[in-house]
């Protein structure tokens, strides 16, 4: 990598940096791209140039944030296959936790801007794409219905837990219980299409996540009015 490439790289972490700090003090809604590029000392057209504007910037922000669940070396050192599908949904959780509130504005972003709806698809393509590399070496295994369809099977998968992630920014679910709840959801799809000694494991799993939840939704919600 050649300096400049480097001066670069350097930049735009600098530019993530701060955009993730701002973001913790006002919210998405309030940061204005001026106010960033004042913030990290460069021009708006610069700006413009390392990103594309401020969805883009938010999108980069996201990628970064998955790109990091991946990163690990529990996820290295986790077997290919149903073992990486949990890694990568536990780390996604624990990302989530480390970060709390720039995690909730940043969904909070995410979900309720229109113009994020390209973003949307486009960060869910990513996650996908991870998914079925792992489904497709529990496929090899035979551990999955040879009907299955890999991308819709890996979609459904996305869905159940950007949902949990939604429930808990928006204060739905307690912090305890985002992992259990992400593991829960993952593994309630999967027992639909998994055979053999791999589905008894993910039902012990479901069943042991299901036992990490303090009380049903409704009951807490009594609790909370009574």
């Amino acid at each position: 990598m050649s300096l400049l490439d480097e001066y670069r790289k350097a930049r735009r972490s600098q530019i993530l940096v701060a955009a993730r700090r701002m973001i913790v003090e006002r919210g998405y809604a309030a940061v204005t791209i001026r106010e960033l590029a004042s913030e990290c000392g460069v021009s708006v057209p610069t700006l413009y140039n390392q990103f594309g504007g401020k969805d883009a910037l938010l999108a980069e922000a996201i990628e970064d944030q998955f790109r990091a669940s991946q990163q690990t070396e529990a996820f290295e050192r986790a077997e290919p296959g149903l073992e990486r599908l949990l890694t990568v949904i536990d780390q996604s959780a624990q990302q989530l936790l480390d970060s709390a509130t720039y995690s909730q504005r940043l969904l909070a972003a995410f979900t309720a801007i229109r113009s994020t709806t390209a973003l949307q698809q486009k960060v869910g393509a990513a996650f996908v794409e991870v998914l079925i590399a792992e489904l497709s070496v529990m496929r090899k295994r035979r551990q999955l219905q040879p009907w299955v369809d890999l991308p819709r099977l890996a979609g459904q998968l996305v869905s159940a837990n950007i949902g949990i992630a939604v429930q808990w920014s928006s204060g739905l679910l307690p912090s305890g219980e985002l992992k259990p709840a992400m593991r829960y959801a993952m593994g309630l799809v999967l027992l639909g299409v998994l055979r053999g000694a791999s589905r008894d494991g993910v039902a012990h799993m479901v069943e042991a996540a299901q036992a990490g939840f303090a009380s049903p939704p409704r009951e807490r919600d009594s609790e909370a009015h009574s």
